[in-house]
Protein backbone atom coordinates (compact mmCIF):
# COMPACT_ATOMS: atom_id res chain seq x y z
CA UNK A 1 0.00 0.00 0.00
CA UNK A 2 1.69 3.67 -0.74
CA UNK A 3 1.37 5.00 2.22
CA UNK A 4 2.70 8.52 1.03
CA UNK A 5 0.37 9.06 -1.67
CA UNK A 6 -2.33 8.60 0.99
CA UNK A 7 -0.75 10.69 3.50
CA UNK A 8 -0.39 13.25 0.28
CA UNK A 9 -4.29 12.73 -0.54
CA UNK A 10 -5.84 13.90 2.81
CA UNK A 11 -3.32 16.34 3.09
CA UNK A 12 -4.40 17.95 -0.54
CA UNK A 13 -8.11 17.75 1.15
CA UNK A 14 -7.57 19.41 4.13
CA UNK A 15 -5.66 22.22 2.12
CA UNK A 16 -9.04 22.61 -0.08
CA UNK A 17 -11.17 22.07 2.93
CA UNK A 18 -9.40 25.14 4.80
CA UNK A 19 -9.82 27.09 1.25
CA UNK A 20 -13.63 26.50 1.30
CA UNK A 21 -14.19 27.45 5.14
CA UNK A 22 -11.91 30.64 4.59
CA UNK A 23 -13.36 31.69 1.74
CA UNK A 24 -17.17 30.95 3.03
CA UNK A 25 -16.57 32.25 6.75
CA UNK A 26 -15.48 35.76 4.98
CA UNK A 27 -18.30 34.97 2.44
CA UNK A 28 -19.93 38.52 3.73
CA UNK A 29 -17.38 40.79 3.04
CA UNK A 30 -15.94 39.30 0.26
CA UNK A 31 -18.99 38.21 -1.25
CA UNK A 32 -20.44 34.47 -2.66
CA UNK A 33 -19.07 34.64 -6.16
CA UNK A 34 -15.54 34.48 -4.56
CA UNK A 35 -16.16 31.02 -3.59
CA UNK A 36 -18.12 30.38 -6.59
CA UNK A 37 -14.90 30.95 -8.39
CA UNK A 38 -12.88 28.54 -6.44
CA UNK A 39 -15.80 25.88 -6.89
CA UNK A 40 -15.27 26.68 -11.01
CA UNK A 41 -11.69 26.23 -10.83
CA UNK A 42 -12.12 23.10 -8.29
CA UNK A 43 -14.33 21.67 -11.58
CA UNK A 44 -11.72 22.68 -14.10
CA UNK A 45 -8.59 20.38 -12.26
CA UNK A 46 -11.20 17.49 -11.40
CA UNK A 47 -12.13 17.29 -14.95
CA UNK A 48 -8.64 17.20 -16.51
CA UNK A 49 -7.03 15.36 -13.16
CA UNK A 50 -9.31 12.55 -14.20
CA UNK A 51 -8.56 12.42 -17.48
CA UNK A 52 -4.98 12.56 -17.38
CA UNK A 53 -3.99 11.66 -13.46
CA UNK A 54 -4.44 8.72 -11.81
CA UNK A 55 -2.99 7.34 -8.88
CA UNK A 56 -1.84 3.35 -7.44
CA UNK A 57 -2.47 2.96 -4.22
CA UNK A 58 -2.25 -0.92 -4.49
CA UNK A 59 -2.23 -2.77 -7.25
CA UNK A 60 -5.73 -3.49 -8.08
CA UNK A 61 -7.11 0.07 -6.62
CA UNK A 62 -6.44 3.04 -8.50
CA UNK A 63 -8.36 6.63 -7.89
CA UNK A 64 -8.29 10.28 -9.64
CA UNK A 65 -7.16 12.74 -6.55
CA UNK A 66 -9.38 14.86 -8.96
CA UNK A 67 -12.40 12.93 -8.66
CA UNK A 68 -11.50 12.20 -4.87
CA UNK A 69 -10.91 15.10 -3.84
CA UNK A 70 -11.70 18.02 -5.65
CA UNK A 71 -15.11 16.79 -6.93
CA UNK A 72 -16.30 16.00 -3.70
CA UNK A 73 -15.01 19.11 -2.35
CA UNK A 74 -17.45 20.40 -4.58
CA UNK A 75 -20.60 18.87 -3.37
CA UNK A 76 -19.61 19.40 0.25
CA UNK A 77 -19.48 23.46 -0.59
CA UNK A 78 -23.12 23.28 -2.14
CA UNK A 79 -24.27 21.49 0.86
CA UNK A 80 -23.23 24.32 3.15
CA UNK A 81 -24.28 26.82 1.24
CA UNK A 82 -27.65 25.04 1.13
CA UNK A 83 -27.13 24.89 4.71
CA UNK A 84 -26.28 28.64 6.06
CA UNK A 85 -27.97 30.24 2.75
CA UNK A 86 -30.84 28.90 1.61
CA UNK A 87 -32.61 27.13 -1.32
CA UNK A 88 -32.58 30.51 -3.56
CA UNK A 89 -29.04 30.85 -3.17
CA UNK A 90 -27.82 27.56 -3.77
CA UNK A 91 -30.14 27.50 -7.04
CA UNK A 92 -27.90 30.33 -8.24
CA UNK A 93 -24.62 28.29 -7.55
CA UNK A 94 -26.06 25.53 -9.40
CA UNK A 95 -27.07 27.56 -12.48
CA UNK A 96 -23.96 29.35 -12.03
CA UNK A 97 -21.59 25.82 -12.33
CA UNK A 98 -24.26 24.46 -15.49
CA UNK A 99 -23.45 27.34 -17.26
CA UNK A 100 -20.05 27.30 -16.83
CA UNK A 101 -19.17 24.33 -17.26
CA UNK A 102 -21.06 24.72 -20.70
CA UNK A 103 -18.60 27.60 -21.42
CA UNK A 104 -15.67 25.33 -20.65
CA UNK A 105 -16.78 22.41 -22.88
CA UNK A 106 -17.56 24.81 -25.34
CA UNK A 107 -14.18 25.97 -25.45
CA UNK A 108 -12.59 22.57 -25.07
CA UNK A 109 -14.10 21.66 -28.04
CA UNK A 110 -12.64 24.25 -29.59
CA UNK A 111 -9.23 23.66 -29.09
CA UNK A 112 -9.88 19.98 -30.02
CA UNK A 113 -11.08 21.15 -33.42
CA UNK A 114 -7.74 23.92 -34.18
CA UNK A 115 -5.67 20.88 -33.03
CA UNK A 116 -7.33 18.52 -35.38
CA UNK A 117 -6.54 21.34 -38.39
CA UNK A 118 -2.78 21.31 -37.14
CA UNK A 119 0.07 19.27 -37.79
CA UNK A 120 0.71 16.94 -34.37
CA UNK A 121 4.87 17.79 -35.39
CA UNK A 122 4.20 21.30 -34.89
CA UNK A 123 2.44 21.25 -31.00
CA UNK A 124 4.08 17.46 -30.16
CA UNK A 125 1.23 16.67 -28.36
CA UNK A 126 -2.48 14.08 -28.85
CA UNK A 127 -5.66 15.32 -28.96
CA UNK A 128 -7.16 12.63 -27.03
CA UNK A 129 -6.81 14.64 -24.10
CA UNK A 130 -9.20 17.15 -25.01
CA UNK A 131 -11.65 14.46 -26.48
CA UNK A 132 -11.96 12.58 -23.29
CA UNK A 133 -11.94 16.20 -21.21
CA UNK A 134 -14.73 17.14 -23.41
CA UNK A 135 -17.17 14.02 -22.86
CA UNK A 136 -15.74 13.88 -19.07
CA UNK A 137 -17.02 17.67 -18.67
CA UNK A 138 -20.19 16.87 -20.51
CA UNK A 139 -21.76 14.22 -18.64
CA UNK A 140 -20.19 15.47 -14.87
CA UNK A 141 -21.85 18.67 -15.82
CA UNK A 142 -25.19 16.77 -16.35
CA UNK A 143 -24.69 14.60 -13.00
CA UNK A 144 -23.09 17.48 -10.89
CA UNK A 145 -26.55 19.43 -11.72
CA UNK A 146 -28.56 16.19 -11.01
CA UNK A 147 -26.68 15.71 -7.86
CA UNK A 148 -27.19 19.47 -6.63
CA UNK A 149 -30.91 19.06 -6.69
CA UNK A 150 -30.54 15.72 -4.95
CA UNK A 151 -28.43 16.76 -2.21
CA UNK A 152 -31.21 19.39 -1.60
CA UNK A 153 -34.09 16.52 -1.67
CA UNK A 154 -32.13 13.77 0.65
CA UNK A 155 -30.65 16.64 3.19
CA UNK A 156 -34.19 17.59 4.06
CA UNK A 157 -35.36 14.00 4.00
CA UNK A 158 -32.67 13.30 6.60
CA UNK A 159 -33.01 16.27 8.51
CA UNK A 160 -36.74 15.35 9.50
CA UNK A 161 -35.37 12.04 10.80
CA UNK A 162 -32.04 12.88 11.93
CA UNK A 163 -31.12 15.39 14.73
CA UNK A 164 -27.75 15.16 14.77
CA UNK A 165 -25.93 17.65 12.44
CA UNK A 166 -22.75 15.57 11.55
CA UNK A 167 -25.35 12.08 10.75
CA UNK A 168 -27.14 14.90 8.33
CA UNK A 169 -24.10 15.71 6.37
CA UNK A 170 -22.32 12.53 5.85
CA UNK A 171 -25.53 10.29 5.16
CA UNK A 172 -25.87 12.87 3.01
CA UNK A 173 -22.80 13.45 1.07
CA UNK A 174 -22.20 8.94 1.38
CA UNK A 175 -25.72 8.93 -0.60
CA UNK A 176 -25.81 11.80 -3.33
CA UNK A 177 -21.89 10.19 -3.98
CA UNK A 178 -22.56 7.22 -4.28
CA UNK A 179 -24.91 8.08 -7.10
CA UNK A 180 -22.97 10.27 -8.51
CA UNK A 181 -20.14 7.34 -8.68
CA UNK A 182 -22.64 5.50 -10.37
CA UNK A 183 -24.29 7.37 -12.58
CA UNK A 184 -20.92 9.04 -14.09
CA UNK A 185 -18.93 5.89 -14.42
CA UNK A 186 -21.85 3.80 -16.13
CA UNK A 187 -22.43 6.70 -18.47
CA UNK A 188 -18.20 7.80 -18.84
CA UNK A 189 -16.93 4.13 -18.64
CA UNK A 190 -19.64 2.01 -20.03
CA UNK A 191 -17.44 0.53 -22.87
CA UNK A 192 -14.36 0.33 -20.47
CA UNK A 193 -12.80 -3.42 -19.68
CA UNK A 194 -12.14 -2.31 -16.02
CA UNK A 195 -15.21 -0.40 -15.41
CA UNK A 196 -16.47 -2.67 -12.13
CA UNK A 197 -13.01 -1.97 -10.78
CA UNK A 198 -13.67 1.97 -11.57
CA UNK A 199 -16.78 1.94 -9.90
CA UNK A 200 -15.37 0.03 -6.70
CA UNK A 201 -12.50 1.99 -6.63
CA UNK A 202 -14.38 5.15 -6.73
CA UNK A 203 -17.43 4.50 -4.05
CA UNK A 204 -14.48 3.66 -1.17
CA UNK A 205 -12.27 6.04 -2.64
CA UNK A 206 -15.36 8.72 -2.33
CA UNK A 207 -17.06 7.53 0.24
CA UNK A 208 -13.65 7.74 2.24
CA UNK A 209 -13.26 11.27 1.46
CA UNK A 210 -16.92 12.07 1.93
CA UNK A 211 -16.15 11.12 6.01
CA UNK A 212 -13.26 12.97 5.77
CA UNK A 213 -15.25 16.09 4.87
CA UNK A 214 -17.84 15.57 7.03
CA UNK A 215 -15.51 15.53 9.98
CA UNK A 216 -14.23 18.82 9.03
CA UNK A 217 -17.56 20.34 7.69
CA UNK A 218 -19.14 19.01 11.03
CA UNK A 219 -16.29 20.77 13.37
CA UNK A 220 -16.34 24.05 10.80
CA UNK A 221 -19.90 24.34 11.74
CA UNK A 222 -20.54 23.95 15.09
CA UNK A 223 -16.97 25.99 15.96
CA UNK A 224 -16.39 28.55 13.81
CA UNK A 225 -19.82 28.95 11.82
CA UNK A 226 -21.89 28.11 14.99
CA UNK A 227 -24.90 30.24 14.48
CA UNK A 228 -28.22 28.22 13.62
CA UNK A 229 -28.73 26.97 10.64
CA UNK A 230 -30.71 29.09 8.26
CA UNK A 231 -32.36 26.78 5.83
CA UNK A 232 -35.55 27.81 4.78
CA UNK A 233 -39.12 25.76 4.30
CA UNK A 234 -37.88 23.48 1.72
CA UNK A 235 -39.73 24.05 -2.16
CA UNK A 236 -37.74 22.86 -4.99
CA UNK A 237 -39.67 26.05 -6.91
CA UNK A 238 -37.15 28.28 -4.96
CA UNK A 239 -34.60 26.15 -6.91
CA UNK A 240 -35.50 26.72 -10.03
CA UNK A 241 -38.20 29.61 -9.99
CA UNK A 242 -36.68 33.11 -9.36
CA UNK A 243 -37.64 35.22 -6.25
CA UNK A 244 -41.32 36.71 -6.60
CA UNK A 245 -41.60 40.34 -5.58
CA UNK A 246 -42.79 39.15 -2.25
CA UNK A 247 -40.02 36.50 -1.86
CA UNK A 248 -37.30 39.34 -2.33
CA UNK A 249 -38.73 41.20 -0.04
CA UNK A 250 -38.62 38.59 2.62
CA UNK A 251 -35.36 37.98 1.65
CA UNK A 252 -34.09 41.17 2.49
CA UNK A 253 -36.11 41.33 5.39
CA UNK A 254 -34.56 38.26 6.20
CA UNK A 255 -31.13 39.91 5.55
CA UNK A 256 -31.75 43.44 7.51
CA UNK A 257 -32.67 40.98 10.42
CA UNK A 258 -29.73 38.89 9.92
CA UNK A 259 -27.92 42.18 10.20
CA UNK A 260 -29.23 44.10 13.24
CA UNK A 261 -29.15 40.48 15.15
CA UNK A 262 -25.26 40.90 14.07
CA UNK A 263 -24.87 44.45 15.52
CA UNK A 264 -26.99 43.45 18.34
CA UNK A 265 -24.34 40.39 19.27
CA UNK A 266 -21.65 43.05 18.24
CA UNK A 267 -22.93 45.64 20.63
CA UNK A 268 -23.80 43.06 23.98
CA UNK A 269 -19.86 42.25 23.24
CA UNK A 270 -18.99 45.69 23.11
CA UNK A 271 -21.12 46.69 26.07
CA UNK A 272 -19.92 43.43 28.27
CA UNK A 273 -17.55 45.72 30.21
CA UNK A 274 -20.10 48.20 30.79
CA UNK A 275 -23.06 45.79 31.94
CA UNK A 276 -20.35 44.18 34.05
CA UNK A 277 -20.03 47.46 36.04
CA UNK A 278 -23.90 48.30 35.98
CA UNK A 279 -24.48 44.65 37.91
CA UNK A 280 -21.78 45.51 40.08
CA UNK A 281 -23.57 48.82 40.62
CA UNK A 282 -26.59 47.03 40.87
CA UNK A 283 -25.60 44.59 43.38
CA UNK A 284 -24.08 47.63 45.55
CA UNK A 285 -27.00 49.38 45.76
CA UNK A 286 -29.18 46.28 46.23
CA UNK A 287 -26.94 45.23 49.68
CA UNK A 288 -27.08 49.18 50.47
CA UNK A 289 -31.28 49.05 50.25
CA UNK A 290 -30.93 45.50 52.43
CA UNK A 291 -28.83 47.06 54.68
CA UNK A 292 -31.08 49.85 55.14
CA UNK A 293 -33.93 47.30 55.55
CA UNK A 294 -32.26 45.78 58.29
CA UNK A 295 -31.54 48.77 59.96
CA UNK A 296 -34.79 49.87 59.43
CA UNK A 297 -35.82 46.38 60.96
CA UNK A 298 -33.89 46.97 63.87
CA UNK A 299 -35.63 50.12 64.73
CA UNK A 300 -38.96 49.14 64.55
CA UNK A 301 -37.48 45.90 66.80
CA UNK A 302 -35.82 48.49 69.23
CA UNK A 303 -39.11 50.69 69.40
CA UNK A 304 -41.39 47.30 69.69
CA UNK A 305 -38.92 46.27 72.75
CA UNK A 306 -39.62 49.71 74.59
CA UNK A 307 -43.01 49.48 73.43
CA UNK A 308 -43.20 46.10 75.15
CA UNK A 309 -41.29 47.21 78.37
CA UNK A 310 -43.32 50.31 78.81
CA UNK A 311 -46.51 48.19 78.38
CA UNK A 312 -45.50 45.08 80.29
CA UNK A 313 -44.12 47.08 83.20
CA UNK A 314 -47.52 49.49 83.45
CA UNK A 315 -49.31 46.12 83.12
CA UNK A 316 -48.13 44.44 85.63
CA UNK A 317 -46.98 47.08 88.04
CA UNK A 318 -51.34 47.66 88.84
CA UNK A 319 -51.82 44.05 89.81
CA UNK A 320 -48.32 43.49 91.61
CA UNK A 321 -49.08 46.41 93.29
CA UNK A 322 -53.42 45.35 93.95
CA UNK A 323 -51.73 41.55 95.63
CA UNK A 324 -48.94 42.90 97.94
CA UNK A 325 -51.20 45.65 98.99
CA UNK A 326 -54.10 42.53 99.85
CA UNK A 327 -51.10 40.24 101.20
CA UNK A 328 -49.68 43.16 103.24
CA UNK A 329 -53.39 43.70 104.74
CA UNK A 330 -53.73 40.30 105.86
CA UNK A 331 -50.65 39.68 107.19
CA UNK A 332 -50.65 42.64 109.14
CA UNK A 333 -54.35 42.68 110.33
CA UNK A 334 -55.13 38.98 110.08
CA UNK A 335 -56.35 38.49 113.98
CA UNK A 336 -58.22 42.07 113.63
CA UNK A 337 -60.15 41.12 109.88
CA UNK A 338 -63.48 39.41 110.01
CA UNK A 339 -63.58 36.22 107.49
CA UNK A 340 -66.00 38.06 105.01
CA UNK A 341 -62.94 40.77 104.33
CA UNK A 342 -60.25 38.54 104.39
CA UNK A 343 -62.02 36.12 101.69
CA UNK A 344 -62.33 39.27 99.32
CA UNK A 345 -59.06 40.67 100.04
CA UNK A 346 -57.75 36.79 99.03
CA UNK A 347 -60.18 37.22 96.01
CA UNK A 348 -59.03 40.26 94.53
CA UNK A 349 -55.15 38.77 94.81
CA UNK A 350 -56.69 35.63 92.43
CA UNK A 351 -58.34 38.14 90.07
CA UNK A 352 -55.01 40.21 89.41
CA UNK A 353 -53.00 36.72 89.44
CA UNK A 354 -55.51 36.00 86.36
CA UNK A 355 -55.04 39.10 85.07
CA UNK A 356 -51.20 38.83 85.03
CA UNK A 357 -51.53 35.13 83.67
CA UNK A 358 -53.88 36.26 81.23
CA UNK A 359 -50.77 38.77 80.20
CA UNK A 360 -48.25 36.58 80.22
CA UNK A 361 -50.48 33.99 77.85
CA UNK A 362 -50.81 37.24 75.32
CA UNK A 363 -47.55 37.65 75.36
CA UNK A 364 -46.46 34.22 74.72
CA UNK A 365 -49.15 33.63 71.98
CA UNK A 366 -47.99 36.76 69.97
CA UNK A 367 -44.25 35.14 69.98
CA UNK A 368 -45.47 31.68 68.52
CA UNK A 369 -46.97 33.79 65.93
CA UNK A 370 -44.25 35.70 65.38
CA UNK A 371 -42.08 31.89 65.20
CA UNK A 372 -44.84 30.28 62.43
CA UNK A 373 -45.48 27.91 65.52
CA UNK A 374 -49.45 29.08 65.42
CA UNK A 375 -51.23 26.03 63.40
CA UNK A 376 -54.85 25.84 62.59
CA UNK A 377 -56.37 22.42 63.15
CA UNK A 378 -59.94 22.39 63.00
CA UNK A 379 -62.76 20.19 64.36
CA UNK A 380 -66.15 19.78 64.03
CA UNK A 381 -68.04 22.35 66.80
CA UNK A 382 -71.81 22.92 66.83
CA UNK A 383 -71.79 26.87 66.01
CA UNK A 384 -74.38 27.86 68.92
CA UNK A 385 -72.67 26.09 71.59
CA UNK A 386 -69.19 27.39 70.81
CA UNK A 387 -70.72 31.30 70.42
CA UNK A 388 -72.85 30.49 73.57
CA UNK A 389 -69.90 29.29 76.19
CA UNK A 390 -68.14 32.69 75.12
CA UNK A 391 -71.00 34.96 75.49
CA UNK A 392 -71.13 33.95 78.58
CA UNK A 393 -68.01 33.59 79.74
CA UNK A 394 -67.21 37.32 78.80
CA UNK A 395 -70.56 38.37 80.01
CA UNK A 396 -69.32 36.83 83.63
CA UNK A 397 -65.96 38.53 83.58
CA UNK A 398 -66.89 41.82 83.35
CA UNK A 399 -69.71 41.37 86.08
CA UNK A 400 -72.63 41.36 83.98
CA UNK A 401 -72.03 44.87 83.17
CA UNK A 402 -73.20 45.01 79.44
CA UNK A 403 -75.72 42.85 77.50
CA UNK A 404 -74.65 40.68 74.61
CA UNK A 405 -76.98 40.14 72.40
CA UNK A 406 -77.02 36.57 69.53
CA UNK A 407 -78.60 37.85 66.26
CA UNK A 408 -79.26 34.22 64.68
CA UNK A 409 -81.76 35.98 61.64
CA UNK A 410 -80.68 32.69 59.61
CA UNK A 411 -81.00 30.47 62.24
CA UNK A 412 -77.15 29.23 61.89
CA UNK A 413 -77.10 28.07 66.10
CA UNK A 414 -77.88 24.44 64.98
CA UNK A 415 -75.39 24.29 62.55
CA UNK A 416 -71.95 22.81 62.77
CA UNK A 417 -68.50 24.90 61.88
CA UNK A 418 -65.02 23.33 61.45
CA UNK A 419 -62.75 25.42 63.35
CA UNK A 420 -59.66 25.38 66.07
CA UNK A 421 -61.21 25.83 69.48
CA UNK A 422 -58.15 27.28 70.57
CA UNK A 423 -57.84 29.72 67.57
CA UNK A 424 -61.61 30.86 67.97
CA UNK A 425 -61.42 31.51 71.48
CA UNK A 426 -58.57 33.91 71.27
CA UNK A 427 -60.35 35.65 68.09
CA UNK A 428 -64.15 36.28 69.60
CA UNK A 429 -63.00 36.57 73.74
CA UNK A 430 -60.16 39.13 72.42
CA UNK A 431 -63.42 41.13 70.06
CA UNK A 432 -65.83 40.61 72.76
CA UNK A 433 -63.53 42.16 75.79
CA UNK A 434 -62.81 45.06 73.55
CA UNK A 435 -66.04 45.54 72.80
CA UNK A 436 -67.36 45.58 76.17
CA UNK A 437 -64.15 47.52 77.64
CA UNK A 438 -64.25 50.26 75.17
CA UNK A 439 -68.19 50.84 75.40
CA UNK A 440 -68.01 52.44 78.79
CA UNK A 441 -70.93 54.84 77.54
CA UNK A 442 -72.90 51.66 76.41
CA UNK A 443 -74.95 49.07 78.12
CA UNK A 444 -74.98 46.88 74.32
CA UNK A 445 -72.83 44.78 72.46
CA UNK A 446 -74.30 42.44 69.81
CA UNK A 447 -73.10 39.25 68.14
CA UNK A 448 -74.38 38.27 64.43
CA UNK A 449 -74.31 35.48 62.92
CA UNK A 450 -74.38 35.00 58.92
CA UNK A 451 -73.50 33.08 55.95
CA UNK A 452 -72.29 32.83 52.20
CA UNK A 453 -70.97 30.44 49.83
CA UNK A 454 -67.67 29.99 51.38
CA UNK A 455 -67.76 31.72 54.68
CA UNK A 456 -69.17 31.54 57.94
CA UNK A 457 -69.46 34.80 59.02
CA UNK A 458 -69.31 36.09 62.74
CA UNK A 459 -70.24 39.63 63.48
CA UNK A 460 -69.41 41.50 66.52
CA UNK A 461 -70.72 45.21 66.99
CA UNK A 462 -70.09 47.75 70.31
CA UNK A 463 -71.48 51.49 70.34
CA UNK A 464 -68.46 52.93 72.08
CA UNK A 465 -65.52 55.37 71.39
CA UNK A 466 -65.12 53.84 67.82
CA UNK A 467 -61.55 53.92 66.46
CA UNK A 468 -60.34 56.91 64.45
CA UNK A 469 -59.47 56.57 60.92
CA UNK A 470 -55.66 57.58 61.25
CA UNK A 471 -55.19 54.17 63.95
CA UNK A 472 -57.28 51.59 61.68
CA UNK A 473 -53.73 50.90 59.49
CA UNK A 474 -52.27 50.01 62.24
CA UNK A 475 -54.66 48.50 64.95
CA UNK A 476 -53.57 44.87 64.39
CA UNK A 477 -50.00 45.79 65.02
CA UNK A 478 -48.57 44.89 68.49
CA UNK A 479 -48.69 46.94 71.42
CA UNK A 480 -50.63 49.72 69.12
CA UNK A 481 -53.37 51.24 70.53
CA UNK A 482 -55.79 53.84 69.27
CA UNK A 483 -55.08 57.36 70.78
CA UNK A 484 -58.73 57.35 72.29
CA UNK A 485 -57.88 54.56 74.67
CA UNK A 486 -55.26 55.71 75.98
CA UNK A 487 -57.05 55.70 79.98
CA UNK A 488 -58.56 52.39 79.27
CA UNK A 489 -56.90 49.50 80.76
CA UNK A 490 -54.73 47.33 77.96
CA UNK A 491 -52.07 46.09 76.16
CA UNK A 492 -52.51 46.80 72.83
CA UNK A 493 -51.77 42.53 71.79
CA UNK A 494 -55.60 41.67 71.62
CA UNK A 495 -56.18 42.27 67.84
CA UNK A 496 -52.67 41.40 67.21
CA UNK A 497 -53.66 38.18 68.39
CA UNK A 498 -57.00 38.01 66.77
CA UNK A 499 -55.28 38.82 63.63
CA UNK A 500 -52.82 35.87 63.72
CA UNK A 501 -55.69 33.75 64.27
CA UNK A 502 -57.86 34.85 61.70
CA UNK A 503 -54.69 34.67 59.42
CA UNK A 504 -53.53 31.04 60.26
CA UNK A 505 -57.39 29.77 59.50
CA UNK A 506 -56.76 31.41 56.00
CA UNK A 507 -59.89 33.49 57.10
CA UNK A 508 -60.78 37.65 56.83
CA UNK A 509 -61.73 40.04 58.86
CA UNK A 510 -63.08 43.63 58.32
CA UNK A 511 -63.20 46.87 60.40
CA UNK A 512 -65.88 49.14 60.11
CA UNK A 513 -65.63 51.96 62.65
CA UNK A 514 -67.23 55.52 63.41
CA UNK A 515 -65.59 57.23 66.10
CA UNK A 516 -68.38 57.99 68.67
CA UNK A 517 -70.73 55.62 67.47
CA UNK A 518 -68.65 52.56 67.61
CA UNK A 519 -67.11 49.26 66.02
CA UNK A 520 -67.80 46.60 64.14
CA UNK A 521 -65.70 43.47 63.60
CA UNK A 522 -66.68 41.09 60.66
CA UNK A 523 -64.91 37.56 60.91
CA UNK A 524 -65.10 35.03 57.91
CA UNK A 525 -64.44 31.59 58.78
CA UNK A 526 -63.98 29.60 55.62
CA UNK A 527 -66.20 26.84 55.43
CA UNK A 528 -64.67 23.15 54.84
Amino acid sequence: MNYSQIAILFSQGALVAFIIFLLFHFRRQLGIGVLFSCMVFFQFIQVFLSSSFTLSITDSFVISPGSSVFFTATIFTLLIIYIKEGANQIGKTIYGLLVINLVMLILIQSFTWNLNEVSGDSFNMSTNIFNNSTMDLFVGSVVLFLDSLLIIVVFEFISNHVRFLFLRIFLTMFIVISFDTLLFSIIAFWNFEYMNTIIISGLISRGVFALFFSILFYFYLRWFDSSDEETYPFKMKYVFQSMSYKQKFESVAHDIKKVKEERKIEQIISNKEKEKQIDELAFANTKINFQKQALKKEKELSRLKTRFISTTSHEFRTPLSVINFSAGSIKRYWSKMEPKVIVEKLTKIESQVRHMTNLLDDILIVGRADAGEMKNKPLKVNLGNFIDEIIEEVFSSHKKSHKILLIDAKELKSSDIFIDEKLGRNIFINLLNNAVKFSPDSDKVTVELSSEKTHTIISITDYGLGIPELDLKSIFMPFIRGENADLIQGTGLGLSIVKEAVDAMDGKIIVNSVVGKGTSFIVKIPTI
